[in-house]
């Protein structure tokens, strides 16, 4: 939308210099430069949104490669490398791609993640001073942070982590349901099991099935029925095979270990 206000701005200032230039040019014959003129602009115009298109499709394209690389080793050590080559180069160019170093980041901790490599997506993540970004993304980095921690079986990390958010309304509805999952998640592990469950129940109630976020309630139902010393297998078995695989990947240490010997 900014974009497009700067564009329509652009193009008003643009006509009102042209009408000017003509209607001084015009009386002495020389009309033809302001045709010229607006011919090139006109030009320059089309060519700059046409390699713009081009740019956005590639980075779509990209995007989707890095995200289906995740449960694929080779595609996802290649992925990586693409993906740091990338937030060096954001980096590079400072503050006003902050928003872009963000993504990255979090995009190249799930691809280390995938690597079993907890340690290195905290060191990517801590990289971020959220201070600086807008609040949403800086809840959706401190859910990747905590979920990296989680991976790594530190309980504390995570806790942390998520402790400056005060609450779970971050005006966006997928947002507060990771930020509940994973407090969840830890709560688990503080042994707060019925306060996990009903978390893992509400989100259920509200996620459609086989969706990623109904897939994590799920997984996080199965932990709470295995803390309690209870069957969990059924519980794993009701999320599709591709869900699992992203959880074994993604997942906390003691998910992780849950899940290893189902899908053995």
């Amino acid at each position: 939308m900014k974009t497009w206000i700067i564009r329509g701005i652009t193009l008003l200032v643009g006509l009102t210099f042209g009408w000017v230039l003509y209607k001084l040019l015009a009386p002495l014959g020389y009309a033809w430069v302001v045709w010229t003129l607006a011919a090139l602009s006109v030009g320059f115009f089309v060519l700059e949104t046409v390699l713009r298109h081009r740019k956005r499709t590639a980075e779509r394209t990209a995007w989707a490669r890095w995200q289906n690389a995740l449960l694929d080793p080779a595609a996802r050590r290649k992925a990586i490398l693409e993906v740091r080559r990338e937030l060096a180069r954001a980096r590079r160019l400072g503050p006003r791609l902050r928003v872009r170093q963000a993504r990255l980041s979090v995009a190249l901790a799930n691809l280390e993640l995938g690597e079993g490599r907890s340690e290195d997506a905290i060191a990517t993540l801590s990289k971020l001073d959220v201070s600086k970004l807008e609040p949403q993304q800086a809840v959706v980095v401190r859910i990747a942070r905590a979920q990296a921690y989680l991976h790594g079986d530190d309980i504390d990390g995570a806790a942390a982590t998520l402790s400056p958010l005060t609450d779970d309304t971050t005006g966006d509805a997928v947002l507060d349901a990771s930020v509940t999952l994973a407090r969840a998640a830890i709560a688990v592990e503080e042994g707060a099991l019925d306060d996990a469950s009903t978390a893992a129940a509400r989100i259920l109630g509200l996620a459609a099935k086989d969706d990623e976020l109904w897939d994590e309630a799920k997984a996080l139902e199965a932990v709470c029925l295995d803390a309690r010393g209870e069957p969990h297998q059924a519980a794993l078995r009701e999320i599709a095979e591709p869900g699992r695989a992203r959880l074994a990947a993604l997942g906390s240490a003691r998910l992780r270990g849950l899940l290893e010997p189902l899908d053995a």
